[in-house]
């Protein structure tokens, strides 16, 4: 896309007068080629950075929260440790088939679920609980394919992992939900992240039930798969972060949601942190994530996958409107213009949650408190117009008192 800086407009795909590389991941090495050696400080951007699989591939995730969790053990921080646990145990396949097996006959009444470890729309997922299910699915599976985002393939057919599933899960009207957070990281080193207010958690279609492992829309939350069986179906939806924050308070008090709130920013700040060190770091180069999350009974929160292209293709008029004042912001966070002076906290829609490091919620009054928590808003009210006219207005008078 080209402004330089006025109105945005498309152009033929890297052709010399652009700004901003929106592409699909496959893509990068191509956007990042085509940045002219002579002019890389021209401030040109590209939507993700060259290795975000790091991240975005769940086994790789697996690896790296491994990683950082055996890193602070040596360090002596067993409670710090802790929070790499984040994901359900998992394996992968074929590579961890035998230590799967394993494990899986000390703990013969656990359920678990299949993915791939890239793909998206609920493809290629199930859940088993008996090892010879396992066994059978292994026998049929489909010859190796290459995977689109790294090109990696395993003998035998396309990586997958093999999770503990999480059976307990906090239900909403006897249906199972998770979380859709949007997470834009602007650098990598340092960490600079931002967490949009806005998002949602989708429903699934049927009631959940352990007694039917095989009912897809009943244990699994994706729009697409709901909508590709039934495009008439009203029920599994999309519910606003505000209305489930509503929810969760009213269920469980106003310091559980505070608690939960809380845990997500720690959530998400052990991810990036974990992969850190693996994704190569650019300064043209910024992410939007998706990151999807589980709630559990016991209101612990589970990490299922972060999204390197989370979809912008809206459903309804809410999600047009959500996606677009998103999409919107992460402009405003780029700044092209120059119009930010680098010390804000929010910008829009979203929060800073790091900058070099995690930023905590001002106190009013500046008064001491037991329990300080992370600058998170999510489902908090999100008066972004208002906002931003206060940052641009603020902006104006130090550029005139500059220029006087």
């Amino acid at each position: 896309m080209y402004s330089s800086y006025g109105s945005w407009c498309q152009v033929e795909f890297l052709k010399s007068n652009w700004d901003l590389c929106w592409c699909d991941p496959r893509h990068v090495e191509t956007a990042m080629a085509a940045l002219d050696p002579v002019r890389r400080d021209d401030g040109r951007r590209v939507c993700h950075f060259r290795n975000h699989y790091e991240l975005t591939r769940k086994n790789l995730l697996s690896r790296n929260l491994s990683r950082l969790r055996r890193r602070y053990v040596r360090e002596g921080g067993e409670e710090k440790a802790s929070l790499c646990d984040i994901m359900p145990l998992t394996f992968e396949l074929p590579g961890d088939y035998k230590m799967f097996t394993e494990h899986h006959r000390k703990n013969p009444e656990d359920i678990w679920i299949v993915k791939p470890v890239t793909g998206s729309q609920g493809r290629g997922i199930f859940l088993f609980k008996r090892l010879q299910q396992l066994r059978e699915w292994l026998r049929n599976r489909e010859p190796a394919e290459e995977d689109g985002d790294s090109g990696e393939q395993s003998r035998g057919g396309t990586t997958h992992i093999v999770q503990r599933y999480v059976h307990r899960p906090s239900l909403v009207a006897g249906r199972k939900f998770d979380l859709r957070i949007y997470v834009l990281v602007t650098s990598f080193c340092p960490l600079k992240v931002w967490v949009a207010r806005e998002g949602f958690a989708r429903v699934c279609t049927h009631q959940f039930s352990l007694e039917h492992l095989d009912d897809k829309l009943g244990h699994l939350t994706n729009t697409t798969l709901r909508l590709r069986n039934d495009p008439s179906d009203t029920f599994g939806s999309k519910w606003p972060l505000m209305d489930l924050r509503q929810w969760v308070e009213f269920n469980h008090g106003k310091l559980a949601i505070m608690g939960l709130v809380h845990d997500a920013g720690r959530l998400v700040l052990t991810a990036l942190t974990a992969a850190q060190t693996a994704v190569s770091h650019d300064p043209h180069c910024f992410e939007l994530y998706g990151f999807d999350i589980l709630i559990d009974a016991d209101l612990r929160l589970w990490l299922l996958e972060v999204n390197a292209s989370p979809s912008l293709a809206p459903s309804d008029a809410d999600d047009q409107r959500l996606k677009h004042d998103l999409l919107q912001d992460v402009f405003n966070i780029l700044d092209f213009e120059g119009k930010l002076t680098g010390k804000e906290r929010r910008v829009g829609g979203f929060d800073l949650l790091c900058n070099g490091e995690p930023l905590w919620a001002p106190v009013p009054g500046g008064r001491q408190v037991d329990t300080r928590y992370l600058n998170l808003y999510l489902g908090c009210e999100n008066n972004r117009q208002k906002q931003l006219l206060e940052i641009w207005s603020k902006a104006a008078k130090t550029r005139s008192t500059a220029v006087k």
